[in-house]
């Protein structure tokens, strides 16, 4: 049973023993029988109370047949895990998880179906059965499909909302049937008779003690115990009153049921032939639930049991398994059922791994369904309605009173949301209830984290693009006017008005003191996307942008938010105030490149004549080293160095654009820098005396000048002075590059 705490058995299957000369793995399968034998008298008695509740008032006549039913199919689920599950000592039974919503349609559905008592427990049992059959199927779909881990992601306090709701529909069906009404609003009416009484109190006397069974150490035995203690005071009691057994059951102290499995003039094939299956329809709404319900219920307990063994299994294998047993059962009338925590957690710390838990325990519930007819009648009510109190109120305990110092506040008003639903309305409409609490909560938690991820300026982050000290000392000076964001999430309904007053205040804090143009540029790597809201409110940013005086840049944006995007028809150009740009480095470049012209002007250009002259210093000399160099003309695409080449020639870019390209093994070559008109390249491996290291490639045509290694060669014998200014101009090249990549790398 579900609702025994398997933290509070400890008895520890590693503590020594001597026990003469009998081996260690007979012990243990002595202990782990025992062990099987406690659980297995507690399943009689749990698959008692779920068909007391199932089969009532009218439908009394079935008891005996319903809770036979119910005991094979929890013999045939044990089986099943005893030799399949990957889970060790598992154990299977008929699960209350859905039986308190289930048990209202089983009636509704018998009295719809009219007619003899045959036909009415027929069509009961057609229901029971096709909730099986339809779990089962569902089950087998879900993990043939492979989403028994898709499923869990339903929200937690959905789940235990469900839970706790379904422990107060069974504590509202223990009352039910000890008051003999069939509806809430009877209650109090009846409450007000004595007789009443007489199982009420009795019967909550006894829940109240196996609520205090299972927080003992040992409270598997103490509860059995309690319960046979109870059975066993009950007897006494009338003997001794001379009330005897037969006018106990006139006066409802014990089932109006006969020691037959079969109502009387019935057989088992005669029963089946009178289901009305036009009735059995009518429950389908109530089927579905009772499906979702079971599997949620299935997964949690494969999830909490995967912690108590320290052990990951194939959810999706358990699942088919699972499935397919609950095929057969539903197909004869009986039960969902499969794996319980509860169980399945104590025999996990009481017994060592093995099939004698397992095996034990099947054999126990067997005898208990060749005994279900004797057994069924011999249960005071009291008792079958005890075991539903306990076990609904341990359901309420540990889904909604327990979960309260467990869980965030939001999530535990959930869970209370979706049981007061349950009270005042139902079950079914509690699980939309639930599930509009979860997505609302997870929306506005979602709508609370910080849209803008980071945010820098072109001060402190450059495009790869190594440009003359003159544009750079614009940059330094005027970057603030660039900025980068680097948005993040899923930009939705919620996180939107975030979004676009934050990113209104950046555009505002460019503008702000700077008295010319400012550009922002989204970096939208780390968005996972948008929904038709953020198209709109992308536009809205555009129209803000355009009318603040700013250009709005979108840098690496992901293909799914692209797709959306362009069905939404959204205006991606300087016109509409947006453009987008395939990564940031391209958008900051065009953004840096803007802004230079708007300070040096847009015919500004760096000569190499002009560059000498601000690397060497104004050196006199400069004119000589000029006429020294070769000039070469570059179409786009030719490769001016080639990596693993040994050269000293040195080069300067007089106008034109070179890319730096890295070449990789699995991949095509990769660009790690560009180098705008007034770069020098190849400084490097001349001071190092090694092989060129990179590709340098023509992005569009250029114009180069190369001073030859032997030219240099030859000034550092022949012109010591001349020489002395290429190392200068060399030297102050390379000092500029090193503090450029610093900074690249410090803003990254």
């Amino acid at each position: 049973m579900d609702a025994l705490n398997p933290d509070l058995t400890k008895l520890s299957p590693s503590r020594p023993r001597q026990i003469g000369d009998v081996s260690p793995d007979r012990v243990n399968a002595v202990r782990g029988s025992l062990i099987g034998v406690v659980l297995g008298v507690d399943a009689v008695g749990h698959c008692i109370a779920l068909a007391t509740l199932c089969f009532a008032g009218g439908l009394v006549g079935g008891l005996g047949l319903a809770a036979a039913l119910f005991l094979i199919s929890t013999a045939a689920m044990a089986l099943t895990l005893v030799f399949r599950s990957a889970l060790p000592n598992a154990i299977g039974i008929a699960q209350d998880t859905s039986i308190a919503i289930l048990a209202p349609a089983v009636a509704m559905a018998a009295a719809a179906a009219g007619g003899e008592e045959g036909a009415r427990i027929a069509t009961a049992l057609a229901v029971i059965g096709s909730a099986a059959v339809l779990s089962g199927i569902t089950f087998v779909v879900v993990g043939q499909l492979g989403l028994g881990n898709l499923v869990r992601l339903m929200p937690y306090p959905v789940a235990a909302g469900f839970l706790a709701s379904s422990g107060w529909l069974l504590v509202l069906a223990a009352i039910l049937i000890l008051s003999g009404v069939s509806t809430v609003a009877d209650v109090p009416a009846r409450l007000a008779e004595v007789d009443v009484w007489a199982l009420l109190l009795p019967a909550v006397a006894l829940a109240a003690m196996l609520m205090l069974t299972i927080r003992h150490r040992h409270g598997v035995f103490l509860f059995v115990a309690v319960v046979l203690a109870a059975i066993a005071v009950f007897y006494a009691t009338i003997a001794l009153t001379g009330i005897g057994v037969e006018n106990a059951r006139v006066r409802g102290f014990l089932p109006l049921q006969s020691t037959a499995l079969l109502p009387e003039g019935h057989d088992a094939l005669g029963l089946y032939r009178q289901v009305d299956w036009a009735a059995v329809a009518q429950t389908a709404p109530v089927l579905f639930a009772v499906v979702l319900i079971n599997l949620m219920g299935v997964l949690l307990n494969i999830s909490g049991i995967e912690l108590v063994a320290r052990r990951d299994v194939d959810v999706n294998r358990e699942l088919r398994l699972t499935g397919w047993t609950n095929l057969a059962i539903g197909s004869v009338g009986g039960l969902t059922s499969f794996l319980t925590s509860g169980s399945t957690a104590v025999a996990n710390k009481a017994a060592p791994a093995g099939r004698a838990v397992g095996i034990a325990f099947t054999v126990v519930i067997m005898i208990g369904f060749l005994l279900a007819g004797p057994t069924v009648a011999s249960v005071p009510v009291f008792v079958a309605a005890g075991l539903l109190l306990f076990i609904g109120a341990s359901m309420l305990e540990d889904w909604l009173v327990k979960s309260y110092w467990r869980l965030v506040t939001a999530d535990w008003l959930i869970i209370l949301g979706i049981v007061i639903v349950t009270i005042f309305i139902g079950i079914l409409q509690a699980i939309i209830v639930g599930l509009g609490l979860a997505v609302l909560a997870f929306a506005i938690g979602y709508a609370r984290l910080p849209v803008i991820r980071q945010a820098t300026d072109a001060r402190y982050r450059r495009s790869t693009l190594q440009r003359p000290p003159e544009e750079d000392a614009v940059l330094t000076e005027h970057g603030a006017r660039i900025r980068i964001l680097q948005l993040q999430g899923y930009l939705f309904f919620g996180s939107l008005d975030r979004m676009i007053r934050s990113l209104g205040a950046e555009m505002d804090a460019v503008c702000a003191g700077h008295g010319a143009k400012g550009m922002v540029i989204l970096d939208l790597a780390a968005v996972t996307g948008l929904d038709s809201a953020g198209c709109a409110a992308l536009s809205k940013l555009g129209d803000q942008a355009r009318a603040r005086g700013v250009s709005m840049h979108l840098a690496a944006m992901p293909d799914g938010m692209r797709h959306t995007i362009e069905r939404w028809g959204l205006d991606l150009s300087a016109r509409a105030g947006l453009q987008s740009w395939l990564s940031v480095d391209t958008a900051l470049e065009a953004c840096e490149t803007a802004l230079i012209a708007v300070e040096l002007g847009s015919g500004h250009r760096v000569s190499i004549n002009g560059r000498l002259k601000l690397l060497g210093h104004a050196h006199p000399r400069i004119a000589d080293l000029l006429d020294m160099m070769e000039k070469n003309l570059l179409d786009t695409g030719d490769t001016l160095i080639r990596s693993g080449t040994c050269s000293g020639d040195v080069y300067f870019l007089d106008s034109g654009r070179l890319a730096v390209m890295i070449a990789s093994k699995t991949s095509a070559p990769k660009r790690v820098s560009s180098l705008a008109a007034g770069a020098v390249v190849g400084e490097v491996a001349r001071y190092r005396d090694s092989l060129r290291t990179a590709d340098v490639v023509a992005e569009e045509p250029c114009v180069v000048y190369r001073l030859p290694e032997d030219v240099l060669n030859r000034l550092e014998h022949e012109d010591r002075d001349l020489a002395a200014l290429v190392h200068a101009i060399m030297a102050t090249a390379l000092a500029e590059k090193v503090a450029q990549t610093s900074r690249l790398f410090s803003s990254s």
